[in-house]
């Protein structure tokens, strides 16, 4: 444990604080490990990253600064106004505005009251920063600090303090999909088009753009800057336009700066509109009639036969998730720990093993029956009046329809803000629906005219629309006084609790450790104030809609079986529930009580799998004994939690068995293994909790090969040279170490 970390375990009690930081330690401590030696071996210059602090209560109770480790941030715009290192990014440890039974309210408000004054400027490294904004969701914000003179760079693109803190996103944003110069471009009259900025189709396709992409644009001689959808449209239409000189065209909406003039610009490309498979997608199901649900019948049952295959043949499907870890975008499952012992070649047939795989498989069951396998697109949508009303076309990862289909419902306004579900890809059925996703939204049922892809694939880097909706519209409205020019250390007040700018979609200035976690204070304050935006959100849509709210919520008066977290399949009950929801859990719970006899659910004995692993040569017997009385307990509390359906219980043993495994050797790893393994009515799972980096060294595999990569396997030239990050390879490169850091 860091200096840091023991420093601030001591304001709150031991054991739940050191819990919470060994958890996190335990479990990304292999990934970390394989990010910085990834860093080390691709020579990330010091030039391209980014340095980090953390504050935390020191034992004096003094705020205090601990440096972290810089990552790589080679990517963002920021590096063409200024270098990296006149940016600081600052973390605040969560214990200091998280209630707890550790600490009251009053607590929190006081350490926000230190930190609204320790923020002023931070010293670090000789220089001095100042507060310049935060960015990100209203989950994941990070908070910048910059130099002074940095600060009046940005302050030179935007008219005042709250825009720059609200914008800032756009100097910082990553752009993974690559980055490109142009001097071709125009800012349209505002009162043409949708709002949409457009891109000519083989100016686009030169610089490795095929689909509606986010982007970032910045001028700096004209202190401009903007973001936005950019469109992609056919050279001869984009030239009647815009004019044959031209290649990018923007809406002056998307300009966040007062100076609206783009000549000599640097584009960066954040995403790129791609199809995804849509999880809980109750909110759109419950929309659906009987006849609607009874089109999406054929697709369900094709992903239910897909996964009771999985689960008869445990090994072809181990064997596919190994080529998933290692070639795909998707590289690393949710279960880390999973991921690591698959590509250890654990075998699949270890009760473990197979306990886990079974979840994993019962959580796809278990959105499948609440969502129906819904399959939504990240790209937004555009206009185009000649489609007839009732039509959609789906282009490159957009949806294009009548703007007369969408004005009449409101769905959208000149953003684009849409997102369409495939319902029937054999009959070219789809909706559409307004993003955000609220109850009771607007819906509409269109036909399909144009071509779907064949393929779905999922991309980590496209936007996260529906994951934690409710936070991510936790939305507070701007401060009352906008003053130009306001110094940003005086808006700290306005971080720490979390305002956003203007409209839901607005980019937060909430402080990620504020809200860190889901059951804080703080977070439960924030909604309270979101709701009024929210519900004033979902008013003005019924009233449009002629959307009664009691119809649509009338299948989401918390049934039981809604809230259920099934871990078996036996947990799938068939309900008396009214609706279209219900009705496709139903079908779900028929299909799995159908295919029980023809699963193989004979669990192995523990004992064969001793031979995995040989018995040490050497230990002694005070050593066994310390282990064996661990194991013990272990299996005790275990057993006790599990009985009691204790979900948290059963976590705090697990992360106790960590804590209690930092110190541990190989031997004592592997005598953990023998005695978990001796009998068979054991428990598996505990050598792999205290010690897993040890275990899977003692299974023969000294080097875990977390993907990175395809690129090396499939590179033709073995002097793969990376100095500089000039080969052709740069780009999934730094995907990959992206996905390290991010986890």
């Amino acid at each position: 444990m860091s200096q840091s970390q023991a420093q601030s375990v001591s304001v709150s009690k031991t054991i739940n604080s050191k819990e919470r930081i060994t958890m996190f330690d335990k479990t990304m401590r292999k990934l970390q490990e394989l990010a910085e030696s990834r860093v080390k071996e691709l020579n990330v210059p010091a030039e391209d990253q980014v340095q980090r602090v953390r504050v935390y209560l020191a034992r004096n109770n003094h705020l205090v600064t601990k440096q972290l480790d810089s990552i790589p941030f080679q990517k963002c715009l920021f590096k063409h106004i200024a270098p990296l290192s006149e940016l600081l990014e600052v973390a605040i440890d969560p214990k200091l505005l998280q209630v707890s039974k550790e600490q009251t309210r009053e607590d929190v408000l006081c350490n926000r009251l230190k930190l609204e004054q320790y923020l002023q400027q931070i010293e670090f490294q000789g220089k001095t920063y100042y507060p310049a904004g935060s960015t990100g969701s209203l989950k994941e914000s990070r908070m910048w600090f910059a130099t002074d003179k940095v600060r009046d760079i940005i302050h030179s693109f935007f008219k005042d303090s709250e825009s720059a803190g609200t914008y800032l996103g756009i100097l910082l944003s990553q752009g993974w999909e690559g980055e490109f110069t142009c001097n071709a471009v125009t800012v349209y009259d505002e009162t043409t088009g949708d709002g949409m900025g457009y891109i000519r189709k083989s100016f686009a396709n030169s610089k490795g753009i095929y689909a509606q992409s986010q982007i970032r644009i910045l001028d700096i001689d004209h202190r401009s800057c903007g973001k936005g959808t950019v469109l992609i449209i056919n050279d001869q239409l984009f030239s009647q336009l815009f004019g044959q000189d031209k290649d990018v065209a923007i809406n002056p909406t998307l300009c966040k700066t007062e100076s609206k003039v783009f000549e000599n610009c640097i584009v960066s490309v954040r995403a790129v509109a791609k199809y995804r498979p849509m999880k809980s997608s109750f909110q759109v199901l419950q929309h659906l009639t009987p006849e609607g649900l009874d089109k999406l019948i054929p697709s369900i049952d094709a992903h239910l036969n897909d996964i009771f295959e999985n689960l008869s043949d445990k090994q072809k499907a181990v064997d596919k998730l190994k080529v998933r870890l290692v070639e795909e975008d998707t590289a690393l499952l949710a279960d880390t720990k999973l991921s690591m012992l698959l590509l250890s070649n654990l075998p699949v047939n270890h009760p473990w093993v197979s306990n886990r795989l079974l979840n994993l498989w019962v959580k796809e069951i278990h959105d499948i029956a609440l969502g129906g396998n819904l399959e939504f697109m990240s790209g937004m949508a555009a206009y185009d009046p000649s489609l007839p009303s009732g039509q959609v076309r789906f282009r490159n990862g957009s949806v294009f329809l009548n703007a007369m289909d969408s004005s009449e419902y409101l769905f959208s306004d000149y953003d684009g803000d849409l997102i369409p579900f495939v319902l029937d890809k054999e009959a070219k059925v789809a909706v559409i629906t307004r993003y955000p996703i609220v109850q009771g939204t607007a819906i509409l049922k269109l036909k399909i005219v144009g071509d779907i892809p064949s393929e779905l694939p999922s991309s980590p880097l496209a936007v996260e629309v529906l994951s934690n909706h409710i936070k991510k519209l936790a939305h507070v409205s701007s401060p009352e006084t906008r003053k130009k020019r306001t110094p940003l250390d005086c808006l700290l007040s306005v971080l720490l609790s979390g305002t956003t700018g203007s409209g839901i979609g607005g980019s937060t200035l909430a402080l990620s450790a504020a809200i860190a976690h889901g059951k804080d204070d703080l977070t439960r304050e924030l909604t309270l104030y979101s709701q009024e935006d929210v519900l004033s959100f979902k008013h003005n849509v019924n009233r449009q809609a002629m959307v009664r709210p009691w119809e649509v919520l009338k299948e989401l008066e918390s049934p039981a079986w809604f809230g259920v977290n099934p871990q078996k399949l036996s947990d799938f009950q068939i309900v008396d529930y009214p609706g279209t929801v219900s009705k496709c859990w139903n079908h779900v719970c028929s299909r799995i009580a159908s295919a029980m006899s023809s699963l193989e659910t004979t669990r192995k004995p523990l004992s064969e799998f001793r031979g995995l692993i040989p018995i040490p040569k050497t230990f002694s017997r005070k050593q066994f004994i310390r282990i064996y009385e661990t194991y013990k307990k272990y299996c005790s509390y275990v057993t006790t939690a599990i009985a009691s359906k204790d979900e948290d219980a059963l976590n705090r043993v697990i992360k106790a068995t960590e804590m209690i495994g930092m110190g541990m050797s190989e031997t004592d790893v592997a005598l953990a293994w023998h005695i978990a393994h001796l009998g068979n009515k054991g428990i598996g799972a505990f050598p792999i909790h205290l010690g897993i980096n040890q275990l899977i060294r003692l299974l023969g595999h000294p080097e875990i090969n977390v993907p990175i990569l395809k690129l090396v396997t499939n590179n033709p030239d073995p002097q793969l040279t990376l100095k500089g990050f000039e080969n052709t390879y740069q780009k999934n490169i730094d995907i990959c170490l992206r996905k390290l850091f991010a986890a």
